[in-house]
């Protein structure tokens, strides 16, 4: 049965994604769908994303989805290349690019805290610090 509405899959769409944001595309899609602005539904095919198996999603090709799909890739552009003056075409462009320009500059993870080292005893094993034998 074929539906009456347009819908794309996700492995269709990531081979027009450069393979190094292919990854960070997926989590941004997942990211719309949570909030409500991508309406699309996991299949149980998978796309290899990078190191990753993801399963592929069928999605519903809206004028909305196609607006965010468009703003999504030129975010991805910009964090890879950069971007041309004539892309920016208002006050809102620009901000998008520039607060994502912002975030791509941040540490994805905090280096962890260096854990300290197991007190050694000249007492020996399971000796409490500080009781050294004399």
């Amino acid at each position: 049965m074929t539906p009456i509405f347009e819908v794309k899959k996700l492995s269709e769409t990531l081979p027009q994604i450069l393979t190094r944001q292919r990854s960070r595309y997926v989590e941004l899609l997942i990211q719309g769908v949570r909030d409500g602005v991508i309406e699309a539904v996991p299949l149980e095919q998978t796309v290899n994303v990078g190191k990753r198996l993801r399963p592929d999603h069928l999605i519903l090709n809206t004028e909305r989805y196609q607006t965010w799909h468009r703003k999504t890739t030129q975010l991805l552009h910009v964090a890879v290349q950069g971007v041309k003056e004539a892309d920016i075409t208002d006050e809102e462009t620009f901000r998008t690019l520039s607060t994502y320009y912002r975030h791509s500059l941040t540490p994805r993870k905090m280096m962890k805290k260096l854990r300290p080292e197991k007190a050694v005893t000249p007492a020996g094993k399971g000796a409490p610090i500080g009781s050294a034998q004399r």
